[in-house]
């Protein structure tokens, strides 16, 4: 009887779920909806038989490191967020992004046990309302961007992406500290299906030389200042710079 019914859930599943729009938000009667909703009522009726529990066992070790290795200094699946997963949406999920490690960590359905999402089957995924894509680059011809997962700050003509990471600071010497996690971040611009690493104003600048002039004018008339947040400037920017080469 219940292996009728999965395969039922599952032909439904698989009709209605074919394809789902990843950056659009569902109408209150579109097939998007729809889907979402027999997912969801799929996943409530098979329980820890669900698509979503499935992948690695996580596990740090027992080295001894002052803070954690998560987005934002966040303890371990302690926020509800949103998954793409094996082409499915999932919402209300408890997610986890290990920043250091690039891996996105959930609990089991007894909220105790860890474990990780494959990272080639996660699409994209939500949390802090931040939305993190998963890019897979030809690092044959691509030496900038690496294969992971990136905050998509902006999405227009020109895409800004961000990876927040983290590394471990080793400590030297008997008196030395502890060993604790050290942040660091890096930003990118696509223009053109090229991708290029900023690291300042002058870097954007540059990439957008054709409107170079109007841009920094942009940037005095608004008292913008690139280290004091870079995301937020760099989305001014490449939304200005849309609205003027519309």
């Amino acid at each position: 009887m219940k292996n009728n019914l999965i395969a039922a859930l599952l032909l439904c599943c698989s009709l209605l779920c074919f394809k789902i729009g990843y950056a659009q938000t569902p109408g209150a009667n579109s097939p998007d909806l729809a889907a979402t909703t027999a997912i969801q009522k799929f996943n409530n009726t098979i329980g820890k038989q669900s698509w979503l529990y499935n992948g690695p066992v996580y596990d740090l070790g027992k080295r001894v490191i002052q803070g954690n290795p998560n987005f934002l200094d966040t303890a371990l699946a302690d926020k509800q967020g949103s998954v793409v997963y094996y082409g499915f949406l999932y919402k209300d999920v408890p997610l986890t992004y290990d920043i250091r490690n690039d891996m996105l960590v959930t609990t089991l359905y007894d909220d105790v046990s860890r474990y990780c999402l494959i990272n080639g089957m996660v699409s994209e995924f939500t949390i802090f309302s931040h939305r993190f894509i998963r890019l897979n680059p030809d690092t044959t011809s691509n030496k900038v961007i690496k294969p992971g997962f990136y905050d998509e700050v902006y999405n227009g003509k020109l895409q800004v992406l961000v990876k927040p990471t983290k590394f471990i600071h080793v400590a030297r010497g008997v008196m030395s500290p502890d060993d604790y996690y050290e942040s660091k971040t890096y930003y990118y611009l696509k223009k053109n299906g090229i991708y290029h690493a900023i690291a300042s104003e002058g870097d954007m600048l540059d990439i957008l030389a054709d409107h170079k002039k109007e841009l920094k004018k942009y940037i005095r008339d608004n008292r913008i200042k690139f280290k004091e947040g870079p995301a937020d400037v760099m989305f001014m920017l490449a939304a200005y710079y849309d609205k003027i080469t519309n």
